[in-house]
């Protein structure tokens, strides 16, 4: 039988946990304002839906495939390594890691890779390549602008150092591409969130929308949405645009519809 392990980079259950997790995720101990920083975002945002989420779409896939399915975490429990570990402890050998990210990320992929290296059959799938996944996006963003007349869409993902986006970038593009192109858009800009000096750019702060008044705001770094949606652009970013006198709608991700895992499960 088949074990399927969907991967996301994982969120803290509770503000005990964002030492941790902001250690694991930027390999090293966080400083007393970046830990302020993070856990004032938390509050803020209500938290991090995302196991829930991972779970709610464990469940979904579950119910369409016939193998088992688990999820994991790259910086926090359960983590894939582990998960991966006790997937071949209960016996199965054939197993499908799936990370639920929409473009390529050299970090990410050796990260990954590394939990690869099991002494079973092993095969990562990348979310990325999955062709029907443009179409799912495109349905979303196509039923979230149908009857407005007057608006322009910003397709947004988070920003990395430029020494390390290899082909970062080229598939955000490429990717903001076809799901305009599957939505019928064509009134379309694209943007990094919390882009800085030597990583990449633009930043959506410094996007001009023109005299558009709805802004459409599409964040493509993730399949589900998780704190960095819900703060950077819900509240963050949603203010910038009020304060240019636009309205903020935002679209998507795709989330744990009946989509989405349709669409996952017809690769796997």
């Amino acid at each position: 039988m088949k074990n399927l392990i969907l991967v996301e980079f994982g969120a803290p259950s509770d503000q005990n946990e964002l030492r941790e997790f902001l250690h694991n995720l930027h390999g090293r101990d966080p400083g007393i304002p970046e830990l302020e920083s993070a856990s004032r975002k938390y509050v803020l945002s209500g938290g991090s839906p995302i196991r829930s989420k991972m779970q709610a779409l464990r469940e979904r896939l579950a119910g369409i495939l016939d193998a088992s399915v688990d999820y994991a975490f790259l910086y926090n429990k359960p983590y894939l390594a582990d998960v991966v570990d006790a997937s071949i402890r209960s016996g199965f050998k054939d197993i499908v890691i799936l990370p639920l990210f929409t473009f390529y990320s050299r970090r990410t992929s050796m990260d990954i890779d590394k939990c690869a290296n099991r002494d079973a059959k092993i095969k990562v799938v990348q979310a990325y390549k999955i062709p029907c996944l443009a179409d799912v996006w495109g349905n979303r963003l196509k039923s979230d602008i149908n009857g407005l007349r007057d608006f322009m869409v910003v397709f947004t993902a988070h920003s990395i150092p430029a020494s390390e986006s290899d082909q970062y970038a080229e598939s955000f593009r490429a990717l903001a591409k076809k799901i305009s192109a599957s939505a019928g858009c064509t009134n379309y800009i694209t943007g990094f969130q919390n882009s800085r000096r030597g990583w990449l750019g633009p930043s959506i702060y410094d996007l001009q929308p023109g005299p558009a008044r709805n802004i459409v705001v599409v964040p493509l770094s993730f399949l589900l949405t998780n704190m960095e949606i819900l703060y950077d652009l819900d509240i963050e970013y949603s203010q910038h645009i009020k304060q240019t006198g636009h309205t903020y709608i935002r679209s998507g991700p795709p989330d744990e519809g009946y989509e989405l895992p349709a669409c996952l499960a017809s690769v796997v």
